[in-house]
């Protein structure tokens, strides 16, 4: 299980305030409640000309964070009908769905696979 928690701006600012007061990383990583780890590789990632900016290092997470975010499932409206039209008109299962999609797009490599609901799924 991942107990992992983005730094949010206030943690952000906090670690500026503590760097500026002189404390090392695992005072840090007490007063903030994090890993010493995580404090390490906050400032190693999000630090710029050796310098810790609080703002630029929230924008550089969301940045980062918006590029790795998965991409909504049924953009393409072709697809999107197709899978609308099999699942409400012909009262596919979402699983024969997929299947079938599979299938006929094994030369576009447009795949589905089921997530939690239709609405969440992947290609």
């Amino acid at each position: 299980m991942n107990h992992y928690n983005h730094f949010t701006l206030k943690e952000h600012e906090l670690l500026k305030h503590f760097l500026d007061i002189g404390k090392n990383q695992t005072e840090i990583s007490i007063l903030l409640g994090k890993n010493k780890s995580s404090i390490s590789r906050e400032i190693r990632r999000n630090s710029q000309d050796g310098e810790y900016i609080p703002c630029e290092a929230h924008a550089i997470y969301e940045k980062r964070r918006l590029h790795y975010r998965p991409k909504k499932k049924l953009d393409n409206p072709i697809l999107f009908n197709c899978v609308k039209d099999l699942f409400l008109n012909h009262q596919w299962p979402p699983e024969q769905i997929s299947a079938r999609l599979k299938y006929e797009s094994s030369n576009f490599t447009i795949y589905i696979t089921k997530y939690k609901s239709l609405d969440l799924y992947t290609f």
